[in-house]
């Protein structure tokens, strides 16, 4: 009697056996597709770095695979190829600022990426200005406003700004290009995504996600007192994955000494070239103008968003002129409910 119960527990362990071979396959392939979307991922990035080489401005920071070691930290990170270099033309000082990518090398994270900015103080005849003697400053006043507000934000908490990790100031040598000048090394985060210089190009269905994800972003800035004074979006980093955006250059970005009610109109969205297509204004901002206005200028929820997104679908985009007369009808609507 024994025999038909043992067959009988023969099949099921063979099916259980065939399910487990079956989930192990499926989480090989999900695995494998994470794996593949990964590296996909990381070759658009190196292409992304490839393009703004091909834009970057000076060359006077040379650097190769000379490492650096932030003794606060207690890390040491391995400059990659500077994919940018600006020059800082200020009233008494001029600097350079490039960034690159950057790995650990020795630290608790070795292997770990991050985002290295150099700033380099250069003589006074590179400046338009006319300098009086030759300054050899501490810090020039944008590179302190990084260091501040990168820290000051890291420690608030804002998620959409890359952390602060550490920073290294030290004189250039006799054999730089300033001996006695200043050279600053900042490290921070590198948030995953590219920037948004090619928003153009994106379906109107990214842009709108791009848009609602920006608001996000920098509604959460403004809480936390800051402003920034660079508006392009360079200066913008675009998660597809997370379909999140990331507030970076934080040099032009500064916090305010008085206390200020943050709103999010649609002029941030022409401000930082994200309303639409040249002189289009995108459905979405026109819905977004409405619900504005009509709602106290407060900051939409969630669910207000996906409202947002749905009143605009099938309907087309409005002419910047026809926008700013519209704007201007709401505006005064709105004065006249208020009164």
């Amino acid at each position: 009697m024994s025999s038909p119960a043992a067959t009988h527990d023969v099949f099921a362990q063979e099916n259980h056996n065939a399910e487990e071979r079956e989930q192990e396959e499926q989480d090989e392939d999900v695995e494998g597709e994470e794996l593949n979307a990964e590296d996909e991922e990381e070759k658009q990035e190196q292409e992304h770095f490839d393009n703004l080489a091909e834009l970057r401005e000076n060359f006077f920071i040379k650097h190769g695979n000379k490492n650096i070691t932030f003794p606060t930290t207690k890390t040491t990170w391995k400059p990659g190829k500077i994919f940018s270099e600006r020059m800082i033309d200020q009233t008494h000082i001029i600097e350079v600022s490039a960034m690159c990518v950057a790995v650990q090398v020795e630290g608790p994270n070795c292997g770990l990426k991050a985002m290295l900015r150099i700033r380099k103080q250069l003589p006074a005849h590179y400046s338009s200005h006319d300098f009086p003697i030759e300054t050899f400053s501490v810090l020039s006043p944008a590179a302190t406003q990084e260091i501040d507000g990168l820290r000051d934000l890291t420690e608030k908490g804002c998620t959409s700004t890359p952390r602060f990790i550490d920073y290294l100031l030290k004189r250039q040598s006799d054999e730089d290009i300033l001996p006695g000048g200043f050279i600053l090394y900042i490290v921070m985060e590198k948030v995953p995504g590219f920037n948004l210089r090619n928003f153009e190009t994106f379906s109107l269905d990214e842009r709108d996600q791009v848009r609602i994800a920006f608001a996000k972003a920098f509604y959460e800035f403004l809480t936390m007192g800051y402003l920034h004074d660079d508006h392009y979006p360079r200066n913008l980093i675009w998660d597809r994955r997370n379909k999140k955006v990331y507030i970076i250059d934080l040099e032009s970005a500064w916090k305010s000494f008085e206390s200020f009610k943050p709103t999010f109109s649609n002029y941030k969205f022409r401000l930082w070239s994200l309303a639409g297509l040249d002189d289009q204004i995108d459905p979405m901002v026109v819905e977004h103008a409405n619900r504005f206005y009509q709602n106290n200028k407060s900051f939409p929820t969630d669910e207000e968003w996906a409202t947002i997104l749905a009143n605009s679908k099938e309907k087309s985009s409005m002419s910047e002129r026809r926008f700013n007369n519209h704007v201007s009808f709401l505006e005064n609507e709105q004065k006249t409910i208020t009164k």
